[in-house]
Formats: structure tokens, sequence, C-alpha cells
């Protein structure tokens, strides 16, 4: 098993030089892009913040198309602890449709908890029922969120295999999330059995955030688990 793509993490808009050394240099791969998420959220309260969110999602689309990106993860919350579960799905539903006409496949991530003024959107069973209100939308599972949750990551796996198109694979105990694989409570053998059973095709994208270390010794362990 070896790499064969890479998801870019787009915090920013690459300028000409800058987009052409991602051309040159991950020629050889898949590509998929990670769409911004710091301060940005469709179901804000604020109107001004949805049209930002879509004017660089729109940005965003336009630089996979040019990248030949084959998924766009995207992030629809956080959450305002004052706008209900409910509501947000029906503003997701309404204000993103447009965004579906780009012609790239986009997935929805399923989010870790958050207390406070900032909640996370959406989980599992959220994510589920966004994709039962429109066909449109794919699904990105991320499994170290899932486990923060306590949610049946395992269960949504077989149930929604043919609207996964990525998966974010990394440890979690706790409250604590994109650990080296092996530092938490992930099964992985019982995680990549799943996989195997379900004949899985899309991504599996490894999202450990840290040390590079951290990184290569979770790639030794999941090359070796296969």
């Amino acid at each position: 098993m070896g790499v064969n793509h890479i998801e870019i993490f787009l915090e920013y808009l690459p300028n000409t030089k800058e987009l052409q050394f991602l051309k040159q240099k991950l020629s050889s791969y898949q590509k998929l892009i990670h769409a911004p998420i710091v301060n940005l959220s469709l179901i804000s309260q604020w109107e001004e913040v949805r049209k930002v969110y879509f004017k660089i999602m729109d940005k965003v689309l336009r630089l996979s198309q040019e990248l030949e990106a084959k998924v766009v993860t995207c992030h629809v919350g956080p959450r305002p602890f004052f706008i209900k579960p409910t509501e947000a799905q029906k503003i997701v539903l309404k204000e993103f449709p447009p965004l579906f006409k780009k012609g790239v496949n986009l997935a929805f991530e399923n989010m870790p908890p958050s207390t406070g003024v900032r909640l996370g959107y959406p989980l599992l069973s959220e994510l589920e029922s966004l994709g039962e209100k429109d066909p449109r939308v794919f699904f990105c599972l991320d499994v170290g969120h899932a486990i923060r949750n306590e949610e049946e990551w395992e269960k949504f796996l077989r149930k929604q295999t043919s609207r996964i198109v990525n998966i974010h694979l990394h440890d979690a105990k706790g409250d604590d999330d994109h650990l080296k694989l092996g530092s938490g409570t992930l099964n992985l053998d019982k995680f990549l059995k799943v996989l195997e059973e379900i004949h899985y095709s899309g991504y599996l994208t490894l999202e450990v955030l840290g040390e590079n270390k951290d990184i290569a010794a979770s790639w030794k362990i999941l090359t070796a688990a296969r």
C-alpha cells in the first residue's frame, strides 16, 4: 500500500507561483481539498458571514477544478448555541445547493463535540439526516471525531458506504483527537476489517496532526496493519 492521494488543507488561496508548485509536486497524486474552516460557518446567525462563506467556497471550488481535485471536504459549522440542530439543517439545505452546481464532489464532515457558544455540527446522526434530505450530499467520515462523540462509526460506515467518499483516519481518546494511531481508543484492526467487508472504494486519508514523527509512526502502523 502506498500514497495515491494528497488532501490539501487549504486555509488560504495560493498565488500563481504556489499554484504551479502544487501542480508540479502533486502531479503524480490524486488530489483532494479540505476547504477553509477557520472563522467560517455557513450556519452563522450573521448573513454577512454566510455570504463570505459562499464567496470563499466559490473560489475554492474554482481552484479545485484547476487542480482536478476529486473531492472537496467541507465544514458547515460550527453551530451557535442558540440555533437548534433542526434549524441548522434547514439553513444548510437552503443555502448550500448553489455550490453543488460546480461539478465537484462536496463531502460534509462530521464534527467533534464542543461546549460553550460554538457547538459541533453536524454529528453523525445529523450528517445522515442531511443526506436523507438531499441526495447530492456526500460524506467525509472523521473516525476520531466520531470516537470523541461516542458515536457508532461502524454502523454509519456499513449503512452509508455508497455516500462516503473520504475518511479521515486518526486516533482519539477523551477530549483529544488527531492523535497518532495506537495512542487512543480506535481499534484499527476492526476498522480496517470493516472497510474490507463493505468493499469501501473511497479515499482513506491519514489526518494525524502534530510532530512529523507521529505522522511517520502512524503511517508505519497503518501499512503494517494492511
